[in-house]
C-alpha cells in the first residue's frame, strides 16, 4: 500500500464518478472497471476531502465530530485514505496516481 501519511495532503480523484445509494456511496472508475462502496463514515470522509485537505487536520475536524480516541482515528483514516489512494479514488498533494 502507499504511504499515506498525517502531513500529507489529500483530494478526490475529479475522474471518479459517485452516486449516493440508501446507505452507502457507490464510486465507478470508468478506466479501471472498478466499482467501490464507502460505509458512512468513509462516505463522511470522502465529503471532507473534496478539496485538497491535510490527513492531520482531517483527524482534528472528525475528532470533534464522532467519539473515538486520537489514535484509533488517525490509525482508521490512515488505513482508509491508503487503500482509496491504492484504487486511485483519492490524489495526494503531488498528484501522484498508483500504478
Amino acid at each position: 500500500m502507499t504511504s499515506i501519511r498525517l502531513d500529507s495532503v489529500v483530494h478526490r480523484n475529479p475522474q471518479i464518478s459517485t452516486a449516493s445509494l440508501v446507505d452507502e456511496l457507490v464510486m465507478l472508475d470508468v478506466d479501471r472497471g472498478a466499482y467501490y462502496g464507502l460505509d458512512d463514515i468513509a462516505t463522511y470522509i470522502w465529503e471532507q476531502i473534496e478539496t485538497p485537505r491535510q490527513v492531520a487536520d482531517l483527524c482534528g475536524h472528525l475528532l470533534e465530530v464522532f467519539d473515538v480516541d486520537q489514535q484509533t482515528c488517525e490509525q482508521d483514516v490512515l488505513e482508509l485514505l491508503a487503500w482509496l489512494h491504492d484504487k486511485r479514488l483519492v490524489l495526494t498533494d503531488d498528484g501522484h496516481r498508483p500504478a
